[in-house]
């Protein structure tokens, strides 16, 4: 699940702005942990150490490849090809007016079940701007060092009109084996999401206009 593995690092005391959650009225914290930027080199290994020893005890248990969903991993590709360097890159894009209201959601969910205050919210609009800037900046400069045929791009919206398409085309990007094989559980899968309906935002003009203006060089290179 998005975000599973970045609890399991909270858990262990890996440093990662999840933390934010015990007391979001302090405002965030280990946001360097996004992109490493102010960490040591120390710090730095004992990050992957830390992160590394999960995976293997992940991989131990379900013995198959692992897909890894964190969000923060997109501000992380530079030390993830370090620690993968065949590791291959799905790399899902979505219009921004759906991206702010859902990480507003998102993070206000998390405050309100997992913090020991109650929660104010303030500056969450702010958190969410920087958040996603952060990550797409140290993104843009780090993507080159991925492999061509490592990396793929999909539009979530694509995604989700036609999903089997879509699997068929990473599949076919990244080199993984015959999509044939695959199909039967995408199917089963796509079978048990029957009637799943994303949520639908209505954003002001305000709102709107402040998406635009703060994460205008995202829109400018995805197309939105």
């Amino acid at each position: 699940q998005p975000q599973e593995e970045e609890f399991a690092l909270l858990n262990m005391g890996v440093p990662t702005i999840y933390r934010t959650t015990a007391f979001p009225n302090h405002g965030p914290v280990d946001l360097d942990s996004l992109d490493f930027q102010g960490f040591t080199e120390a710090e730095i290994a004992d990050w992957k150490a830390a992160y590394m020893w999960f995976l293997r005890r992940l991989f131990f248990r379900e013995q198959r490849p692992l897909v890894l969903k964190s969000p923060p991993h997109l501000g992380r590709v530079r030390t993830l090809i370090d620690l993968f360097p065949t590791a291959r890159f799905v790399h899902i894009v979505r219009d921004p007016t759906a991206v702010f209201p859902s990480a507003m959601r998102l993070w206000k969910s998390l405050f309100e079940t997992q913090s020991v205050q109650v929660p104010n919210h303030e500056g969450l609009e702010e958190f969410v701007y920087n958040v996603f800037s952060r990550l797409y900046d140290t993104f843009e400069k780090d993507r080159s060092l991925i492999p061509p045929a490592q990396y793929t791009e999909v539009h979530y919206e694509k995604l989700a009109e036609n999903p089997v398409d879509s699997m068929q085309q990473i599949y076919d990007d990244l080199g993984i084996a015959d999509f044939s094989e695959a199909l039967p559980g995408v199917h089963a899968y796509l079978d048990s999401r029957q009637g799943y309906q994303t949520n639908r935002y209505d954003l002001d003009a305000r709102t709107l206009g402040r998406i635009k203006s703060r994460w205008a060089s995202y829109i400018d290179r995805y197309g939105y």
